[in-house]
């Protein structure tokens, strides 16, 4: 667990960049953004709620997110 000044999450897998590192945690399915230089949170994105079960998400190099879950908005078996 990682604990922050806010909350506490649980961290399924990490991303690093040279400039940010992405923790995935699967409850909520949430993607964190940090600043490897300070520690800074810089983005949080919570993902939908059709997103049943997140397993890992990387930054690209034009600053989106790849994730790899479980779920769809048209059908959740998918």
């Amino acid at each position: 667990m990682i604990r922050s000044k806010a909350d506490t999450f649980r961290v399924n897998k990490l991303s690093l960049t040279s400039r940010n590192l992405l923790v995935t945690s699967p409850q909520p399915p949430t993607l964190r953004q940090y600043n490897t230089v300070d520690a800074q949170l810089l983005r949080e994105v919570l993902l939908p709620q059709f997103v049943s079960e997140l397993y890992h998400g990387v930054e690209t190099s034009r600053g989106t997110f790849v994730v790899g879950h479980w779920g769809t908005s048209q059908y959740k078996q998918q």
